[in-house]
């Protein structure tokens, strides 16, 4: 479900989702998509409880850029959705990611966890570049993308 605002500006950005190749909806089919006014240093959230997505769209974001925040939040849900430890540990191991903890704590930067290297990665394999990537652990390789293929069902080849 997308939620539309009533502004003409964040009317635009939705057109994102059109530009994320696969059905995420099949898994995530109970998630909502809101896009919302810029945020200081976010661009978006997911809150699993809720199963809320939320992009904070600033005036110079090209949609590319947007539809790129939009699969990595798609990434985080889809990881609540049907991940579990042992897919998480797999997924940890692979990268050679060496935290343990999964979620990001209060403070800690997204991308220095699990769910947040497993969110960017699933968002360069939804949108084929690695144009607008924060990965600290590198770009997934082919392994990488196997790995998610096989996680998900899904594949950009099928």
């Amino acid at each position: 479900m997308i939620a539309r605002t009533a502004t003409k500006r964040l009317e635009e950005p939705e057109m994102a989702l059109d530009l994320i190749p696969i059905p995420w909806q099949e898994i995530a089919s109970r998630w909502t998509v809101e896009f919302k006014p810029s945020r200081d240093r976010l661009l978006g959230g997911t809150w699993t409880l809720e199963r809320r997505i939320e992009i904070y769209v600033r005036e110079h974001q090209t949609l590319e850029e947007i539809a790129f925040t939009v699969a990595h939040e798609i990434g985080h849900a889809i990881d609540a959705t049907v991940a579990n430890p042992k897919f998480r540990r797999l997924w940890q191991k692979k990268r050679n990611i060496p935290t343990e903890i999964w979620w990001a704590e209060p403070g800690m930067s997204d991308f220095a966890v699990g769910a947040g290297d497993f969110a960017e990665c699933f968002a360069v394999w939804q949108m084929q570049s690695a144009q607008f990537n924060q990965l600290k652990y590198g770009l997934p390789e082919d392994a990488h993308i196997n790995l998610l293929e096989e996680f998900t069902g899904w594949s950009h080849n099928a």
